[in-house]
Protein backbone atom coordinates (compact mmCIF):
# COMPACT_ATOMS: atom_id res chain seq x y z
CA UNK A 1 0.00 0.00 0.00
CA UNK A 2 1.24 3.47 -0.85
CA UNK A 3 0.24 6.35 1.37
CA UNK A 4 0.59 10.00 0.42
CA UNK A 5 -0.19 13.12 2.37
CA UNK A 6 -1.95 16.37 1.81
CA UNK A 7 -1.84 19.39 4.08
CA UNK A 8 -4.72 21.84 3.91
CA UNK A 9 -3.17 25.19 4.80
CA UNK A 10 -4.49 27.85 7.11
CA UNK A 11 -7.88 26.46 7.83
CA UNK A 12 -10.00 28.85 9.83
CA UNK A 13 -13.38 27.27 10.31
CA UNK A 14 -14.85 23.97 11.38
CA UNK A 15 -18.00 22.15 10.33
CA UNK A 16 -20.29 25.13 10.73
CA UNK A 17 -17.83 27.39 8.95
CA UNK A 18 -17.46 25.29 5.87
CA UNK A 19 -14.40 23.05 6.08
CA UNK A 20 -15.36 19.77 4.52
CA UNK A 21 -13.05 17.14 3.15
CA UNK A 22 -14.38 16.03 -0.15
CA UNK A 23 -11.52 13.59 -0.49
CA UNK A 24 -12.57 11.28 2.25
CA UNK A 25 -11.18 7.75 2.35
CA UNK A 26 -12.76 5.55 -0.30
CA UNK A 27 -14.06 8.43 -2.39
CA UNK A 28 -12.59 10.41 -5.25
CA UNK A 29 -15.50 12.81 -5.35
CA UNK A 30 -15.02 16.48 -4.85
CA UNK A 31 -12.17 18.67 -5.97
CA UNK A 32 -9.29 16.21 -6.34
CA UNK A 33 -7.27 16.90 -9.46
CA UNK A 34 -6.77 13.85 -11.64
CA UNK A 35 -4.90 15.22 -14.64
CA UNK A 36 -1.30 15.29 -13.51
CA UNK A 37 0.88 12.29 -14.36
CA UNK A 38 3.36 13.09 -11.59
CA UNK A 39 1.61 11.44 -8.64
CA UNK A 40 0.90 8.11 -10.37
CA UNK A 41 4.43 8.00 -11.77
CA UNK A 42 5.94 8.66 -8.34
CA UNK A 43 4.19 5.58 -7.00
CA UNK A 44 4.73 3.33 -9.99
CA UNK A 45 1.06 3.32 -10.92
CA UNK A 46 -0.92 3.94 -14.06
CA UNK A 47 -3.44 6.79 -13.99
CA UNK A 48 -6.41 4.41 -13.61
CA UNK A 49 -4.89 2.62 -10.64
CA UNK A 50 -3.95 5.92 -9.02
CA UNK A 51 -7.46 7.34 -9.40
CA UNK A 52 -8.96 4.14 -8.00
CA UNK A 53 -6.74 4.11 -4.89
CA UNK A 54 -5.64 7.71 -4.21
CA UNK A 55 -8.40 8.77 -1.84
CA UNK A 56 -8.21 5.75 0.44
CA UNK A 57 -4.43 6.09 0.66
CA UNK A 58 -4.18 9.84 1.26
CA UNK A 59 -3.43 11.27 4.68
CA UNK A 60 -5.17 14.64 5.13
CA UNK A 61 -3.78 17.05 7.72
CA UNK A 62 -5.06 20.55 8.42
CA UNK A 63 -2.68 23.32 9.40
CA UNK A 64 -3.88 25.51 12.25
CA UNK A 65 -1.62 28.53 12.45
CA UNK A 66 -3.79 31.63 12.97
CA UNK A 67 -5.81 33.06 15.85
CA UNK A 68 -8.99 32.36 13.91
CA UNK A 69 -7.96 28.75 13.29
CA UNK A 70 -7.03 28.41 16.95
CA UNK A 71 -10.46 29.69 17.96
CA UNK A 72 -12.05 26.98 15.84
CA UNK A 73 -9.53 24.18 16.36
CA UNK A 74 -11.94 21.92 18.24
CA UNK A 75 -14.49 22.08 15.41
CA UNK A 76 -11.79 21.75 12.75
CA UNK A 77 -10.43 18.59 14.40
CA UNK A 78 -13.90 17.01 14.33
CA UNK A 79 -14.33 17.29 10.55
CA UNK A 80 -14.80 13.86 8.97
CA UNK A 81 -11.96 12.85 6.65
CA UNK A 82 -9.28 14.86 8.41
CA UNK A 83 -6.68 12.54 9.88
CA UNK A 84 -4.58 15.12 11.71
CA UNK A 85 -4.18 18.65 12.90
CA UNK A 86 -0.75 19.99 12.09
CA UNK A 87 0.84 23.01 13.72
CA UNK A 88 3.41 23.61 11.00
CA UNK A 89 3.56 27.33 11.63
CA UNK A 90 4.35 28.12 15.27
CA UNK A 91 5.98 31.34 14.04
CA UNK A 92 2.85 32.16 12.04
CA UNK A 93 0.59 31.39 15.00
CA UNK A 94 2.77 33.51 17.28
CA UNK A 95 2.68 36.41 14.81
CA UNK A 96 -1.08 36.04 14.39
CA UNK A 97 -1.37 36.34 18.18
CA UNK A 98 0.53 39.65 18.06
CA UNK A 99 3.92 38.45 19.31
CA UNK A 100 7.35 38.44 17.66
CA UNK A 101 7.26 35.19 15.66
CA UNK A 102 10.69 33.87 16.51
CA UNK A 103 9.95 34.07 20.25
CA UNK A 104 7.11 31.51 20.18
CA UNK A 105 8.98 29.00 22.34
CA UNK A 106 9.29 31.56 25.15
CA UNK A 107 5.76 32.97 25.15
CA UNK A 108 3.40 31.18 27.55
CA UNK A 109 0.25 32.18 25.63
CA UNK A 110 1.62 30.64 22.45
CA UNK A 111 2.61 27.46 24.26
CA UNK A 112 -0.92 27.26 25.72
CA UNK A 113 -2.32 27.68 22.20
CA UNK A 114 -0.15 24.80 21.00
CA UNK A 115 -1.45 22.67 23.87
CA UNK A 116 -5.01 23.58 22.83
CA UNK A 117 -4.45 22.38 19.25
CA UNK A 118 -2.92 19.15 20.58
CA UNK A 119 -5.85 18.61 22.96
CA UNK A 120 -8.37 19.29 20.18
CA UNK A 121 -6.78 16.64 17.97
CA UNK A 122 -6.64 14.07 20.75
CA UNK A 123 -10.25 14.76 21.84
CA UNK A 124 -11.39 14.19 18.25
CA UNK A 125 -9.39 10.97 17.97
CA UNK A 126 -7.00 12.48 15.43
CA UNK A 127 -3.24 12.60 15.15
CA UNK A 128 -1.40 15.79 16.06
CA UNK A 129 1.70 17.07 14.28
CA UNK A 130 4.15 19.83 15.07
CA UNK A 131 6.95 21.67 13.29
CA UNK A 132 10.33 21.45 15.04
CA UNK A 133 13.79 22.83 14.35
CA UNK A 134 15.95 20.50 16.43
CA UNK A 135 16.14 16.92 17.63
CA UNK A 136 15.59 18.21 21.17
CA UNK A 137 12.31 19.85 20.11
CA UNK A 138 11.21 16.62 18.41
CA UNK A 139 11.82 14.71 21.65
CA UNK A 140 10.01 17.31 23.77
CA UNK A 141 6.98 17.43 21.44
CA UNK A 142 6.83 13.62 21.34
CA UNK A 143 6.87 13.54 25.14
CA UNK A 144 4.15 16.23 25.12
CA UNK A 145 1.93 13.88 23.10
CA UNK A 146 2.40 14.91 19.46
CA UNK A 147 2.26 11.97 17.08
CA UNK A 148 4.55 13.24 14.32
CA UNK A 149 7.01 16.06 13.92
CA UNK A 150 8.39 17.83 10.87
CA UNK A 151 12.05 18.47 11.56
CA UNK A 152 13.42 21.47 9.70
CA UNK A 153 12.30 22.97 6.45
CA UNK A 154 13.33 22.81 2.83
CA UNK A 155 14.97 26.24 2.99
CA UNK A 156 16.95 25.23 6.08
CA UNK A 157 17.98 21.95 4.46
CA UNK A 158 19.11 23.68 1.28
CA UNK A 159 21.21 26.09 3.33
CA UNK A 160 22.83 23.27 5.26
CA UNK A 161 23.41 21.23 2.11
CA UNK A 162 24.98 24.22 0.40
CA UNK A 163 27.19 24.87 3.42
CA UNK A 164 28.37 21.25 3.39
CA UNK A 165 28.75 21.27 -0.37
CA UNK A 166 30.83 24.44 -0.41
CA UNK A 167 33.28 22.97 2.09
CA UNK A 168 33.68 20.05 -0.33
CA UNK A 169 33.93 22.22 -3.46
CA UNK A 170 30.43 21.94 -4.94
CA UNK A 171 26.97 23.43 -4.55
CA UNK A 172 23.51 21.85 -4.66
CA UNK A 173 21.88 25.13 -5.69
CA UNK A 174 23.18 27.74 -8.11
CA UNK A 175 24.10 30.93 -6.25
Amino acid sequence: MTCTGEVLRRKKQGRKGGIRTQRTPGSISGVRGAGSPFAPAAFGQGMGEYIATASKNTFIAVQIETVEGLGNCEEIAKVDGIVSTFLDGPNDLCSSMGYPPLDHANIPEVQEAIKRVLAAAKAAGKYAGMFCTSAEQVKARFEQGFDFMNLGADVVALGVWNGIGKTQGYSFVET
